[in-house]
This record gives structure tokens, sequence and C-alpha cells, in this order.
């Protein structure tokens, strides 16, 4: 009975986890995967200066910062690598779909 319980879930994680652990197959080979502009470009400036240093910074916040000091305690860590950001962020993104479907159910 347990085991037909997590099966739902499971082939969930394990179906979102491989489409967009897909997708990212795909835009790794875009000169444009490095690239960024808009919202990714201005976290990763925020989480950069707070990376150096700048915890509180000088203004009050625009946007919520939570994501911004994730990402800085990620540079600390692990440096600058997209790729494995990317890789994280795709399983927190299947673990999202298993937990929306556990929410509905």
């Amino acid at each position: 009975m347990r085991s037909r319980n997590l099966a739902v879930p499971s082939l969930l994680f394990v179906s979102a986890l491989l489409l967009r652990w897909l997708y990212l197959r795909q835009i790794a080979l875009s000169p444009f995967f490095d690239f960024l502009q808009l919202d990714p470009l201005y976290y990763h400036d925020w989480a950069t200066s707070i990376a150096s240093g700048d915890w509180l910074g000088k203004e009050v916040y625009e946007q919520s910062p939570l994501y911004p000091y994730l990402l800085a305690i990620y540079m600390v860590l692990f440096g600058d690598d997209l790729y494995l950001l990317r890789l994280i962020q795709i399983g927190a993104g299947a673990g999202t779909c298993v937990l929306v479907f556990l929410l509905g159910t």
C-alpha cells in the first residue's frame, strides 16, 4: 500500500526532472547560455555584491531578497558556475511539481 502511494509522486518527479534536464542539455549548446540579461542579470549582480561582503546593501529592496541571498551563498560555495546552478534549480523545480501534486491530493 505504501509503495503505491509513492509511485505517482516518484514518477512525476522523475518525469519533471527528465524534461528539465533535456531542456538544459539543449540550451547549454546555445551561445547565449552564459549571457544574462534583465532579471537574471539583476539577481546575479545583486548576489555578486552580497557574496563580496555587502550583506545589507545601501538601498531599500526593490524585489524579494531571498533568491539573491541564496545565490550569494551558492557563489561563495561553488563559484560562478551557471550549469551547476541550473542543475540545482532543476531539482528544486521537479520537487515543486511533487509538492503541488501532494497539495492537490
